[in-house]
């Protein structure tokens, strides 16, 4: 028993790690991969496909802002919910649109981006026209990975609380292509909901 050798977890070989990683869903691969960084790395295809077949079939909820820490909650129907941080949320960055697990982010200041919370991946944009967006919203129209990915955000005029300026920005371009302004009336339409991209 004297001569018994011990070994690390983090030993484990690749194969096998990828083998478990495998068998398990994705919230359990998520906590799986934050054992160490040789499960991290062994597990990382696991990873991308269980978030590509997961993506196309659950709904996910962000739940976001409650503390200054960037911490947030995924959250699920079939899955429970999974805490985690996300430090590109920080009290000056909101979520102003997502599809397929991108999530659109716009930063006070006018800097934007695409961030994906599983993957981590960060894609960032042309700087936004205006520095501050108030009475926003936004959609796109595929994955920022696509060829064919549009941007579009609709707000509130800076220069006129009456009109409603729509930006688009199309995948390669360098600036943000000011569509139209729509004169309305902050007292026909006060606060802007939702928006939806249709093809």
């Amino acid at each position: 028993m004297a001569n018994m050798r011990h070994r690390q977890w983090s030993d484990l070989p690749p194969e096998l790690i990828t083998d478990i990683a495998e068998r398990l869903g994705l919230l359990e691969v998520m906590r799986f991969r934050s054992v160490c960084q040789s499960w991290n790395s062994a597990s990382s295809s696991t990873m991308s496909a269980k978030i590509e077949s997961v993506l196309k079939y659950e709904i996910w909820f962000l739940h976001y802002g409650y503390d200054s820490a960037g911490q947030c909650q995924l959250v699920t129907a079939e899955n429970g919910n999974i805490t985690m941080n996300i430090l590109q949320l920080d009290e000056s960055t909101t979520c102003i649109g997502s599809y397929q697990g991108w999530l659109l982010m716009f930063k006070q200041g006018g800097s934007m981006f695409f961030f994906h919370p599983f993957s981590k991946t960060k894609i960032d944009l042309p700087k936004f026209p205006n520095s501050d967006l108030t009475n926003h919203v936004a959609a796109f129209s595929s994955p920022p990975t696509s060829a064919n990915c549009t941007v579009c955000v609709l707000s509130r005029s800076t220069s006129n609380d009456d009109e409603l300026e729509l930006y688009l920005l199309r995948r390669g371009c360098n600036e943000w292509n000011q569509q139209h302004k729509l004169y309305i009336p902050r007292s026909s339409i006060d606060t802007i909901k939702c928006a939806a991209y249709s093809k």
